[in-house]
């Protein structure tokens, strides 16, 4: 059951040390929270109904604990590491324009060679590692 926002670790191994992945925390590599809430006044509504315990569907989208995202990022090189935080909700991130994007890692760690989505779904729990040039919108 959810008792507040979500976290999550960064983990790195020896080969994510050899590849040419953005390594500097909160400039070039950026964690991407999102999970759906909903707020009793200004408290995280829980839900209290029928299969509450198994998770609820959120009427509003947090990112990193926010409901009003913002991060300024130029054509440099970025690394997204994206978790579904939410506890029900399927959320599908990709471009408004639909340009593909190199994915470099999902739950199982980094991928042998990226792959080239255009757009990516998690289900509660699931992450995956985006990293290119201008990276900043799935």
């Amino acid at each position: 059951m959810q008792k507040g926002l979500a976290g999550m670790f960064l983990l790195d191994d020896e080969r994510s040390g050899r590849l040419a992945l953005p390594k500097t925390y909160g400039v070039d590599d950026l964690p991407v929270l999102v999970q759906d809430v909903t707020f009793d006044g200004a408290d995280l509504d829980h839900g209290h109904g029928f299969l509450a315990n198994t998770g609820f569907l959120g009427e509003r989208t947090m990112v990193n604990g926010t409901l009003a995202p913002y991060a300024e990022v130029g054509d440099e090189r970025v690394r997204l590491r994206l978790l579904n935080a939410s506890t029900a909700r399927i959320h599908t991130f990709g471009f408004d324009d639909d340009r593909s994007f190199p994915l470099v890692g999902t739950d199982g760690g980094l991928l042998a060679a990226p792959a080239a989505p255009n757009r990516v779904q998690l289900s509660p729990g699931e992450r995956v590692e985006a990293a290119g040039a201008g990276a900043a919108g799935p």
